[in-house]
């Protein structure tokens, strides 16, 4: 970003607009933007929160918001916006990011999740942005973990009444040969009772 060009009158000028947002709303004035609710600054009014959650945005999330270098925190949380998730946010120190409840496409770029400062706690995205791929693999994702608990319990589950299956029938098994072997020696010892003794002749 050029010296003589403001944070306010960047986001003003060139980030605002793509948002499709109605700048009156924000009641935002040039050199200093920064007294509205929505926005905050530092003492060098240097723009370090953005805060436009509900607030009917309707454009794609501008990639040069990355410009903004001191922001650490941006909610454009329940709005309609579209397009993917500008991997540009990654060269922002951001500490608190969320982009839920909008109608964005694609996944979390692979430079989001290598941030030093991402934390799935913090920064906040739909959950079928979290969806594996080659390129995006999960990464400190709750919802991964939740998925993997979906899978592996009724596997374990399976495995452990399959066990049981099994040694039941081992045990039922047992029992009917038992019973198979008592019943012929019993047979075996009748038979042999009735059998004619061959008398010895003198």
């Amino acid at each position: 970003m050029s010296s003589n060009v403001t944070d306010c009158q960047l986001f003003i000028n060139e980030l605002f607009p793509i948002l499709s947002g109605k700048t009156r709303n924000l009641n935002l004035s040039l050199p200093d933007c920064c007294n509205s609710e929505r926005l905050q600054c530092n003492r060098e009014k240097r723009l370090t929160e953005i805060l436009l959650n509900h607030y009917n945005l309707t454009g794609f999330i501008p990639s040069t918001l990355s410009k903004l270098k001191l922001l650490t925190t941006l909610d454009l949380s329940d709005n309609e916006l579209i397009g993917p998730i500008p991997d540009t946010l990654s060269q922002i120190d951001l500490i608190k990011l969320n982009l839920t409840q909008n109608q964005l496409s694609g996944y979390i770029p692979q430079s989001i999740l290598s941030m030093k400062t991402y934390n799935s706690d913090n920064m906040k995205f739909d959950p079928h942005h979290y969806l594996k791929t080659n390129d995006t693999p999960l990464k400190n994702s709750n919802e991964n973990e939740h998925l993997a608990l979906i899978i592996i319990i009724p596997i374990v589950v399976l495995v452990f009444l399959s066990i049981i299956a099994l040694l039941i029938y081992i045990q039922t098994s047992s029992l009917k040969n038992r019973k198979d072997i008592e019943e012929l020696k019993k047979r075996f010892d009748v038979q042999t009772q009735f059998e004619p003794k061959n008398e010895v002749s003198g």
